[in-house]
């Protein structure tokens, strides 16, 4: 009578479960790379938008004869740092009162200004905002897509009708020397 046969556990036996695991492992790791990627370039935008606004802010603070000469050299500024950017982001630059509310202009023809004064009774400050829709433009978007479920809901990319807009934000208070 022949003996039962115990099976060998030999290595060429498990090249076909190895190929499998590598398989899955590979798709996770991969995914994990590919997100970490595109977040990374998401926040380097961001960052580089929020810079701009900053520094569109100091330049707003320098001295020009009228408001809107100043909002203008801050808008320029913002401008000039974001020149890389395929297309180009929304920039608002204002001055505003602070206070209860904010009472705000954009240094344009028959907007009223904010009473800022010399005396200090008034506050103001330079209010810089950037904003951009990295996937407004469906058919070129420049930046790598992001897979659907980790986009907000309702973005266009996801099936939605809005998108999701990155926003770069500086203020800056005038001091009442530079009036």
């Amino acid at each position: 009578m022949p003996s039962p046969r115990i099976a060998k556990s030999t290595p060429w036996r498990q090249r076909g479960v190895y190929a499998i695991e590598f398989a899955a492992v590979f798709l996770i790791l991969f995914g994990m790379l590919y997100a970490v990627l595109c977040y990374g370039v998401l926040f380097g935008v961001r960052l580089g938008m929020q810079s701009a606004a900053e520094d569109a802010a100091r330049v707003g603070l320098r001295y020009q004869p009228t408001v809107a000469q100043r909002l203008q050299a801050a808008e320029t500024a913002a401008a000039t740092r974001l020149a890389w950017m395929k297309y180009p982001p929304v920039l608002t630059a204002q001055l505003c009162a602070v206070g209860d509310t904010l009472v705000c202009t954009n240094g344009g023809a028959g907007t009223p200004t904010p009473p800022c004064s010399r005396a200090g009774n008034t506050i103001c400050q330079i209010v810089v905002s950037i904003s951009y829709a990295p996937y407004a433009n469906r058919a070129q978007p420049w930046l790598p897509p992001l897979p659907n479920p980790l986009l907000p809901t309702g973005s266009a990319q996801n099936g939605g009708t809005s998108t999701f807009t990155l926003v770069g934000r500086a203020s800056m208070l005038i001091d009442e020397r530079s009036l």
